[in-house]
């Protein structure tokens, strides 16, 4: 419990002790001060210490902006040692005013702090303050050029309102240094208004609706660097006006309406041209596509071959020929060489059925038929028993011109054409195909980078019908 009211105290006491501190200047922390070259600039950092508080030590640093904080002076046992050689020469210390720098430059721009230490029987303290000091290095106008206020020809529209607002300026002037500038705006009525952001060597004012007529005055802010740098008997330091005419400026504002229907009338036009190109080209797409459906509609394919004999023999690597052709729609096979030709690019069905009576090593042997291209083996059948029908299907992809066809890779074998005892006027020696339009890519619509609708070319030009080719063999 002791131990407890003892830290209380101490605590306490410290607390005190810590707030008995007190800056007592009119600078405040994080000020900014401005100087012009060659000036000598004051940084008052005043305080006061209750009795019993000990300062042990002043210190003051220099930051140029790189975070880079560098000791400059110090008091130490009321001695004051600068410790710096650039400032040496150039920094004074008062101990009721703070630090004076004399003759300064534009290096001499950048951050200022001190430290107090402060002491007493019970704890110690240090307390600290910045200030930023920007030295005008340059003469940041023209000082042999007066400045010049007027009314701007052109209004401007504020996307805010939708409302044309006339301006005026003041300028014409060369700014080559820091800080900016800024030019106070004096109305009619009295009211002034500080203007820091300029265009092109002009400070321009924005009246407000309804605008006030009469006498607009224009001059640099000359409170602060480095318009308070410039000679008082500066050209550009005059005061500059301007007579506003309430008139004038009813009918400035009814020539900007103008100007603004005859942009709005220009960019509907355009939208207009675009539309109608755009319409065009919707059009000339629907065109193609309708095109594209009757050039589909007449891509059909559709055949069913037989053979022309009553049986036909064929030998190991033989091509199966069906000589007759019930239909044969597209012309796709051909009944002399046997080879069905794909007329277009396109996905083909095919279906392929088989049965053989018997061949030269009895008739419970295998008969193989493949369906192929040479290169590929599409789909194959073996009729490893007589009279007993087997079949197989396959979907190709052919482009225009590749072809399929049917061989037989087997021991000789015979496949008749005539009704079976059981079937009469069925005939399994048959090949057939049906072809239905199916559509794989349309030519499709492409938007450019102006917003324009334009056919562009397909990645390809159709699905093929699909293909239904299908043997039949006894």
């Amino acid at each position: 419990m002791r131990q407890t009211l003892l830290t209380t105290i101490v605590l306490l006491i410290f607390c005190r002790g810590v707030n008995s501190f007190e800056w007592i200047s009119d600078l405040q922390d994080g000020a900014d001060i401005y100087a012009c070259v060659d000036d000598t600039v004051t940084m008052s950092w005043r305080y006061a210490v209750q009795e019993g508080e000990v300062v042990e030590d002043v210190k003051w640093y220099f930051d140029p902006g790189n975070n880079s904080r560098t000791a400059i002076a110090a008091v130490v046992e009321n001695l004051f040692f600068p410790l710096s050689s650039s400032y040496s020469n150039r920094l004074y210390y008062a101990p009721e005013e703070g630090i004076t720098l004399t003759l300064v430059t534009g290096r001499d721009s950048g951050q200022y702090s001190v430290a107090v230490t402060v002491l007493n029987s019970s704890y110690f303290a240090t307390h600290m303050r910045t200030v930023s000091l920007v030295v005008a290095e340059e003469v940041l106008v023209d000082h042999s050029k007066a400045l010049k206020a007027q009314q701007e020809r052109l209004t401007v529209h504020d996307n805010k309102t939708g409302q044309l607002h006339v301006q005026l300026s003041c300028g014409d002037y060369i700014f080559t240094g820091h800080p900016p500038v800024s030019v106070e705006w004096t109305f009619p009525s009295g009211d002034t208004q500080l203007v820091s952001t300029h265009i092109d060597g002009k400070f321009f004012l924005t009246l407000p609706n309804p605008v006030e007529g009469g006498n607009y005055t224009c001059r640099l802010w000359s409170k602060l660097p480095p318009v308070s740098c410039l000679p008082h008997n500066a050209s550009v330091l005059e005061v500059s006006s301007v007579t506003v005419d309430e008139v004038k400026v009813r009918l400035s504002l009814l020539e900007g309406e103008q100007e603004m229907l005859k942009t709005d009338k220009q960019e509907m036009m355009t939208e207009m041209d675009r539309l109608r190109e755009e319409n065009q080209n919707l059009t000339e797409i629907i065109n193609s596509q309708q095109r594209y459906f009757l050039e589909l509609g007449s891509k059909n394919v559709m055949f069913d071959g037989r053979l022309s004999q009553g049986s036909l023999y064929v030998n190991f690597g033989q091509r199966v020929v069906f000589s007759q052709a019930r239909r044969n729609e597209g012309n796709a096979y051909n009944t002399a060489t046997g080879v069905f030709t794909a007329p277009f690019n396109g996905t083909y069905f095919f279906v392929l059925t088989a049965a053989h009576t018997y061949n030269d090593y009895g008739s419970s042997l295998s008969a193989t038929l493949s369906l192929t291209d040479n290169g590929s083996t599409f789909c194959q059948v073996q009729t490893k028993t007589a009279n007993v029908a087997v079949n197989c299907v396959a979907t190709v992809y052919r482009t225009q011109g590749e072809q399929v066809w049917l061989m037989y890779y087997d021991v000789p074998t015979k496949f008749r054409c005539t009704a079976l005892q059981q079937e009469k006027h069925v005939q399994y020696c048959t090949l057939s195909s049906i072809c239905n339009n199916v559509v794989n890519s349309l030519p499709s619509i492409a938007r450019s980078a102006d917003g324009n609708m334009a056919l562009a070319p397909s990645s390809s030009v159709a699905h093929a019908p699909e293909s239904h080719y299908l043997v039949d063999n006894m």
